[in-house]
């Protein structure tokens, strides 16, 4: 049979077990459907011996019940693949289902049923899976012992040496599925396994796929095995050591119904108890009492030192935010000032130094806002000059656009508020809008007449100066000065 067929017929009966055991179930098909044929034609023989069946009947009507099949006998003998068994009250061979490598039918309960030799281990070379005298399966030795190049397999419930083909220099003849094949051997193969569908090389034996050592049979772990030092398991400590094991699987061994720790198999509680940290406890009311140390997850105690089940003194557990961690009962951000010299921000502690992430001594990180900078773990305000505010304009220290009435200018310098009637900001400039009429010119947004005006005399921004005892004007675009007038003081009447 070649690897495609042997797969396809592997999916076909659904089997996860070795492909020892796969190539044995489909050999003990072979025999048992031959040995179903035979098993036909005994029944029929059998039931054709009325006389003899009768007398057997009244023998057996004084022993006060149904006897077995084994203490009756069939007559003839069963055929191999079939057992002895009783059927309306008369002892018949019936087919077992096809049977496996290192299994027999046999009776049980009186029922056909295929029994693996040596509890499931199978037997050991030179010898082959056979019915006793009993039907029980047994390993019995092949005599005389199996010569070089022959194995010792099953046939017709007897052991017997069959030969192999030429196997190579490092190969040896082995029963393989009740079959005799080519296959490396423990010494050829000290440290891995013999794969029967690889010419009999030998492997590592650490896949899934082809687990073992000693040279033995490399074994398919199946759906959901692993290969653990070269030994097929699905749970054990190793693999489970937080939880417990069931039916190979590692369950979190906190749940009444699968209950355990360290790999072991998970238990079910009793009704009445509660599963505490892989053990199963009698149920009782949790106050600081009887949980001082732990906290109240409802009536059961818990040992409150897990981000789920976090508190102590008999206080009601609490469940730790995702940036948290229980210490000592307490749900404490991962990140505070005795592990984070910068600042923690959801929990992770961040350095500190940037302006969306600003702080130092493990406090709280903050943003800082637009016109300020992070130093040394501080907002602070950045200050407005040509440097750092080179497009727009400064007041109160801060760099503003400078493109609005209130806020008109550039390259760092003062802001200014443009006045006048429609005032406008163009390039940090106030202007006037709409433009001056004729004979008036714009001066910082407002329309005056350069002739007249004593602020704007001759140009924008010549204001016209005098003395304290003079008052300024402009005529023709030149400053004048006009001396005050004094106050004539009135004299006071004299009284008669």
């Amino acid at each position: 049979m070649d690897h495609e067929r042997f797969d396809e017929l592997v999916k076909t009966l659904g089997c996860t077990g070795s492909r020892r055991r796969i190539l044995g179930g489909v050999l003990a098909g072979i025999v048992g459907v031959g040995a179903a044929s035979s098993a036909d034609a005994a029944k029929r023989k059998s039931k054709a011996k009325t006389k003899k069946g009768a007398q057997r009947k009244q023998r057996n009507k004084g022993r006060g019940g149904r006897v077995s099949a084994q203490a009756v006998g069939c007559d003839p003998a069963c055929a191999p693949g079939t057992a002895c068994v009783i059927r309306d009250e008369e002892p018949v061979c019936l087919a077992c289902p096809p049977c496996g490598p290192d299994q027999v039918c046999v009776d049980v309960a009186n029922e056909p049923t295929c029994v693996a030799c040596n509890e499931g281990a199978g037997c050991p070379a030179g010898q082959a899976c056979v019915a006793d005298a009993a039907s029980q399966p047994t390993c019995e030795a092949c005599d005389p012992a199996c010569e070089a190049g022959q194995a010792c397999v099953q046939r017709d419930n007897e052991a017997v040496c069959l030969g192999c083909a030429e196997c190579e220099e490092d190969q040896s003849c082995a029963s393989v599925g009740n079959e005799p094949t080519c296959v490396c051997d423990a010494a050829s193969c000290p440290d891995g396994c013999c794969d029967v569908f690889l010419d009999g090389n030998c492997l590592e034996g650490t896949a899934d796929g082809a687990c073992g050592t000693g040279g033995e049979i490399c074994a398919n772990c199946g759906e959901g095995g692993d290969c653990v030092n070269q030994v097929c398991t699905t749970c054990n400590s190793d693999t489970c050591p937080d939880g417990c094991c069931n039916d190979g699987v590692c369950r979190p061994g906190t749940s009444e119904n699968n209950c355990g720790s360290g790999g072991l198999a998970c238990v079910q509680c009793d009704p009445g108890e509660v599963c505490d940290a892989g053990e199963c406890r009698t149920a009782a009311v949790c106050d600081a009492s009887t949980c001082p140390d732990g906290c109240c997850d409802g009536d059961v105690c818990r040992r409150g030192d897990s981000e789920g089940f976090c508190g102590t003194g008999g206080a009601a557990c609490v469940e730790c935010d995702f940036d948290e961690e229980c210490i000592n009962g307490v749900c404490e951000s991962e990140c505070r000032p005795d592990n984070c010299e910068g600042c923690c921000d959801r929990g992770f502690c961040e350095d500190g130094d940037e302006d969306f992430a600003c702080g130092l001594g493990g406090v709280a990180c903050v943003e800082c806002d637009f016109n300020e900078q992070c130093v040394n773990g501080v907002c602070e305000p950045i200050p407005c000059n040509a440097e750092t505010c080179p497009n727009g304009c400064c007041r109160n220290g801060i760099c503003r656009e400078g493109d609005t009435i209130l806020n008109c200018g550039d390259g760092g310098g003062a802001c200014v508020t443009c006045t006048g009637d429609n005032p406008v900001c163009v390039s940090g400039t106030c202007q006037a809008d709409p433009p001056c009429p004729e004979t008036y010119e714009e001066c910082a947004g407002l329309c005056v007449q350069l002739a007249t005006n004593p602020e704007h005399c001759g140009a924008c921004d010549n204001a016209c100066t005098c003395g304290k005892r003079s008052s300024p004007s402009c005529a023709g675009g030149t400053c004048k000065c006009k001396k005050k007038k004094k106050k004539k003081k009135k004299k006071k009447k004299k009284k008669n």
